[in-house]
């Protein structure tokens, strides 16, 4: 008999068979090579195959790592976005800046969705708008505007922004004016009646198609200014170079602000008024009188150029005007306290079509000759057009939702 070692389970001793009597792995020649020639001189066998259970399990786990690592790179791939994708869909911004923008002979409208960094284009219009409302307190479904027809403004509705849209005639006259949440129009007319003129104010119900009369009567002088509150109309009447500002309602006029003119009043009643000659005011109407506080500190006043909007809360006012030699895009605050604070400079600028919207959470969206910027707080950040679409020309209206989806361009 021949001194045999096995390998597998560590048997030696003299054995006549190849195999071990323990396990019944093959066995090998004790003080013999394990590799070449001599382990086919003894019948021994490679270790692959040799031990074919062992070797089949250590496959496996090789296999089986392999195949956890590829899915998981594919996982991976599949839940983690370009750099392009995540650019485009995360902007830091939210809702849509509806614009407008010249096509043929006429103004195509188009809606930027801001957080996407995409724009579809909207209704062909005949004239470009002179406003764009909507409203944060109502769900009307719909977005108003205001166009220049003749020699008169018109007001009309667009119920959809798809591209086939039409404007919806509300009213016309020698002015308009929207309620904040656009549920209704006020619309001002007048015709010369003798020496003066006669003013006939009322207001248009958008949902329920129906007009309330305000006020038709005889006033001398000249209607100058028109706006209003979430309640009623206002109206500055001119005669020999004096206005008067006045509240318009119940079939009568109340004279409210002598020797100014509105420029602007905001949804609470807030007016912002001018004399002739001087700088921007704020006034307070009340039952014991209104008397208007000058804008500034000091003797200096803002001189305003045009009220270009408000706050959605109605607590500060946007104009552009000239304030300490500096022309630009100015934030005033209206709320109650003893006297207005020192307008801030938001945007130096010397543009000619200026146009701002604010949005619900206190920033503001304004454009520069077709230059988009967005201002939040002290921080000016440019806002490119989306792909495809055009820089706007004319008013900006930031919604924080669309009345309904437009076709997808």
């Amino acid at each position: 008999m021949t001194a045999k070692v096995c390998l597998r389970c560590d048997w030696s001793g003299s054995i006549g068979d190849d195999v071990c009597p323990r396990c019944g792995a093959g066995l090998f020649t004790a003080g013999s090579r394990t590799t070449g020639a001599a382990d086919a001189d003894h019948g021994a066998t490679p270790l692959a195959e040799e031990h074919p259970v062992r070797a089949w399990r250590s496959a496996t786990v090789v296999a089986l790592i392999v195949a956890f690592a590829a899915a998981a790179v594919i996982v991976v791939q599949r839940h983690t976005p370009s750099q392009a994708v995540n650019e485009a869909a995360d902007t830091g911004r939210s809702g849509f800046l509806i614009t407008s923008a010249p096509e043929g002979d006429g103004v195509r409208m188009w809606i930027w969705d801001l957080g996407a960094d995409t724009a579809v284009p909207g209704p062909l219009l005949h004239r470009t708008p002179e406003e764009l409302v909507s409203s944060s307190e109502l769900n009307a479904g719909w977005i108003g505007l205001t166009t220049t027809v003749g020699a008169g403004v018109s007001a009309s509705i667009l119920r959809r922004l798809g591209p086939d849209d039409r404007p919806l005639p509300v009213a016309r006259g020698n002015a308009v004016s929207w309620v904040p949440s656009s549920s209704s129009v006020s619309v001002l007319r007048s015709r010369p009646a003798g020496a003066c003129t006669r003013i006939m104010v009322s207001t248009w119900f958008v949902s329920i198609r129906t007009s309330v009369d305000r006020f038709d009567g005889i006033r001398c002088g000249q209607p100058v200014a028109f706006a209003r509150d979430r309640n009623l109309p206002y109206l500055t009447i001119e005669r020999d170079g004096v206005p008067t500002t006045m509240r318009v309602g119940a079939g009568d006029t109340q004279p409210i602000v002598a020797g100014y003119r509105l420029l602007s009043v905001s949804a609470d009643g807030d007016l912002l008024v001018q004399r002739p000659g001087g700088g921007l005011e704020l006034a307070y109407p009340s039952a014991a009188g209104t008397r208007p506080v000058p804008i500034g500190g000091d003797g200096r006043t803002l001189d305003p150029i045009r009220v270009l909007g408000w706050s959605a809360d109605a607590s500060q006012a946007f104009v552009f005007g000239t304030y300490d030699d500096a022309q630009g895009i100015f934030r005033v605050t209206v709320g109650p306290q003893p006297r207005p604070r020192p307008p801030a400079l938001l945007l130096a600028t010397n543009a000619i079509d200026i146009q701002v919207s604010a949005t619900a959470g206190g920033d503001l969206y304004v454009s520069t000759d077709g230059a988009v910027n967005l201002v939040r707080g002290e921080l000016v950040e440019a806002v490119a057009p989306p792909p495809g679409a055009p820089a706007p020309v004319g008013p900006v209206l930031w919604v924080a939702t669309l009345p309904y989806s437009p076709t997808e361009g």
